[in-house]
């Protein structure tokens, strides 16, 4: 592809033609002379000498490397030069054709309308030969010394780099831009001097191109200034019509600062298209994270509510409590990959992190197997932080799974829990006799997508997700690891305000008996998933609310209309088949029917929940949930009055 721009400033008296023989562009002093040429045809503006009817791209081929001469139409200009192809037509590349120097003035052109590779010097020159026994002698000579002097001060106040190089390469002139830049200078360098190797190819492939009749080629280099940097330069390089062809002139042009522009801006579209892409994912995390954590929700109600009613010393409930922690772990992930698609915020909870590792420690055995041995220390009974229950199993989870990676041919994962008062810091180390990192590595293991492990084995998200939690609870995360000598992990939590001495942990909430909600009470449910629906019904009247539960907005919204009395709870998911439970809560509690408030996620508008729960006092609880600590919410909210 033609530069229009480039082209127009180094050839002013040449054109381009499209496949039409239409004009496409002018060079910029011809473009003075005939203005508005460009979509005109051929034969608008020219006419071929010793050519007679319309010209044909036929005839324009047939005069390919031939000296052709073209008249310019309602002016006194003639032109000399050859016709080339182009890629999207012809090129002619030519100058005006001089027999006397009064002719310049004729015509009306200056020498500032001349480029300095494109003959006229040579043709000037050949004119004060033939004049030189004219009247006009002195004149031409004084007019050529000008113009020699010009044209050394363009090349010496020019700011593109400006050479003369034989074929060879020894360089011949340089101008103090090339000198400044790149510490050329005319008969103590050569071009491989300051061309980077992966250059000179090009250059090489240019200068045989202007061997071969080029008259000139348009190169994009990278150049080294002394220190070694790269410069970034482009332009063309002319065989110089003052010796033949023997030797090179170089015009080029440091573009260094653009292409670092351009370097940068691709970054950024780069750094737009992953984001776009993360937000894609996210819609998508978001979709299957609520069907998912729906399917999970009935797994759990379903079991947590069948290991209620089993006695606690029951074989069956250890059975039911694998279920449980198994569906939770899904739910984890489920969280994991909705939170790295979106980041939302985690589930409010608060969590006793000695009860809640032991409670995993089944599930942590199974990940790292037989040839690793677990430990699991802590220098007090109860440490609470507030931090949610599942997010601090996913944080244990990943940090296991990553060990056990490292740990291939066996080896000891440590984890050890402790509080410390003075600084308000609960802090989790956990430690592995793995074959540790390499410092580059170590130095990405936070960065989301990044991973060691096969593609098969891991997403890079775990220990992004790591971070995000313990960031968005307040916490830090320290990570310390040299090749074969295993990798630490150092959390710190803020220790949670509230006393929770004598708070069961998570996972072992007991469901308050009927006597602990006095009085019958209403409650309103609504819950698309009918599974689900009987479940979290059942667990409510099992605590002696009077429950009216319905699938739908419009079927609530109607009950709710025809009744006069306000419920004592109202209890809706957000995502359901006719609209969004939160619109509902906000339009009945603003009319006055309903008061206190527990919104059922997965994943919703967060944003807007923090406001609505913030202004109204409303309750959130995450799904999937276990009963028990639905129970637990609803008669807390109650007990409150």
């Amino acid at each position: 592809m033609i530069n229009s721009q480039a082209f127009r400033k180094l050839f002013p008296f040449g054109f381009a033609l499209d496949t039409d023989l239409k004009i496409a562009f002018c060079g910029r002093s011809l473009d003075r002379l005939i203005p508005d040429s460009e979509g005109l045809e051929l034969s608008d503006r020219f006419s071929l000498q010793r050519q007679t009817g319309q010209p044909t791209v036929d005839t324009i081929t047939a005069l390919f490397d031939r000296p052709v001469q073209l008249s310019v139409k309602e002016t006194p200009l003639s032109l000399a030069g050859e016709f080339a192809p182009w890629k999207e037509g012809f090129l002619f590349l030519g100058s005006p054709k001089i027999d006397r120097l009064t002719e310049l003035s004729e015509l009306n052109l200056k020498i500032s309308d001349f480029s300095p590779h494109d003959g006229v010097m040579s043709s000037l020159f050949q004119v004060q030969k033939m004049e030189v026994m004219s009247s006009e002698a002195l004149m031409a000579a004084e007019e050529l010394a000008q113009q020699e002097r010009i044209y050394r001060q363009i090349v010496e106040e020019s700011n593109d780099i400006i050479l003369a190089l034989t074929q060879k390469g020894e360089i011949t002139l340089a101008n103090p831009a090339a000198t400044s830049l790149l510490g050329i200078s005319a008969g103590g360098s050569r071009a491989n001097d300051f061309l980077s190797k992966e250059s000179r190819a090009t250059w090489d492939d240019a200068a045989k191109a202007l061997a071969g009749g080029a008259p000139s080629v348009w190169v994009e280099l990278v150049l080294q200034d002394p220190r070694g940097h790269a410069v970034s330069v482009e332009g063309h390089l002319v065989r110089s019509l003052a010796d033949q062809g023997e030797s090179v002139l170089g015009f080029l042009r440091d573009v260094s600062a653009r292409k670092s522009a351009e370097h940068n801006l691709a970054a950024s579209n780069e750094q737009l298209r992953r984001a776009q892409k993360m937000e894609a994912v996210g819609r998508f995390a978001g979709g299957i994270a609520h069907d998912f954590n729906n399917v999970l929700g009935v797994v759990i109600g379903a079991a947590s509510a069948l290991q209620e009613d089993l006695p606690r010393h029951d074989p069956r409930s250890a059975d039911l409590e694998v279920i449980l922690a198994s569906a939770e772990k899904g739910a984890a992930l489920a969280h994991q990959i909705l939170q790295f698609g979106q980041r939302n915020r985690t589930a409010g909870g608060t969590t006793e992190l000695v009860a809640q590792a032991e409670s995993l420690r089944p599930i942590l055995d199974r990940i790292v197997g037989s040839d690793v041995e677990l430990i699991i220390r802590n220098s007090t009974d109860r440490v609470h932080v507030e931090l949610d229950a599942i997010q601090f199993e996913q944080v244990l989870l990943n940090l296991t799974v990553n060990a056990e990676y490292a740990m291939s041919d066996g080896g000891r994962l440590s984890i050890e829990i402790e509080a410390d008062p003075h600084r308000n810091q609960a802090i989790v180390r956990v430690r592995d006799s793995g074959s540790g990192m390499e410092p580059e590595v170590l130095d990405r293991i936070f960065e989301p997508l990044y991973s060691t492990k096969p593609s098969e084995d891991g997403s890079g998200m775990g220990l992004s997700i790591v971070y995000g939690i313990i960031s968005e609870a307040g916490g830090r995360i320290e990570v310390d690891s040299k090749p074969n000598l295993g990798t630490g992990f150092t959390i710190a939590l803020p220790l949670c305000n509230e006393n929770l001495k004598t708070e069961e942990p998570t996972g072992a909430l007991t469901i308050p008996t009927e006597e602990t909600i006095r009085a019958p009470r209403r409650a309103i449910l609504i819950e698309d998933q009918l599974a689900l629906l009987r479940l979290t019904t059942r667990a409510l009247e099992k605590i002696g609310l009077a429950v009216e539960s319905f699938p739908s907005i419009t079927e609530a919204r109607a009950a709710l209309l025809a009744e006069k009395t306000m419920p004592d709870i109202f209890v809706t998911d957000v995502t359901l088949p006719d609209g969004n439970g939160l619109d509902l809560a906000e339009e009945l509690v603003r009319e006055g029917r309903i008061g206190k408030v527990i919104i059922m996620t997965g994943n919703a508008d967060f944003d807007r929940i923090d406001r609505l729960t913030s202004h109204f006092g409303w309750a959130l609880l995450m799904k999937p949930f276990r009963l028990n600590q639905l129970t637990k919410l609803v008669t807390r909210l109650l007990e409150d009055e």
